[in-house]
């Protein structure tokens, strides 16, 4: 692709978002039968967050019916119903005009960098006092 443009490849392939919703379709189209890789990679990509989705809502469910098993066993269906409705909420400003600009917040300030390690840090500790 950056040869096709004349451009050194620094130039045409940037990290981040950009990477799967710009550059990523502009070099199925140019690859041959591009209908079969397009429809390969929407099917690809929305396996890949499922799988993401699943595993969070999962070990956020089990942490909080472990603290509260009496009241939240018998209506595991209902909670877990709840709590993906709550992440549906607090994830539609994403679809917004500036959801691009609310998304590079998240990835730049919430769980990314410093602020993952000193998380980990944090939990390795709480393990290592109880142990």
């Amino acid at each position: 692709m950056a040869e096709s443009q004349g451009k050194d490849v620094s130039d045409v392939v940037t990290s981040g978002p950009g990477l799967v919703f710009i550059v990523y379709p502009e070099v199925v189209s140019q690859l041959p039968m591009p209908q079969i890789w397009a429809a390969l990679f929407l099917v690809m990509f929305g396996l890949i967050g499922l799988d993401s989705e699943y595993c969070m809502v999962q070990g956020v469910i089990s942490a909080i019916i472990d603290m509260f098993p009496k009241q939240l066993i018998p209506n595991r269906k209902l909670f877990v119903f709840c709590t993906c409705v709550i992440y549906m909420l607090c994830a539609m400003p994403m679809l917004t005009d500036g959801g691009m600009y609310l998304f590079q917040l998240f990835d730049a300030f919430s769980a990314s960098g410093i602020t993952l390690i000193f998380v980990v840090f944090c939990e390795t500790m709480a393990i290592a006092w109880i142990y």
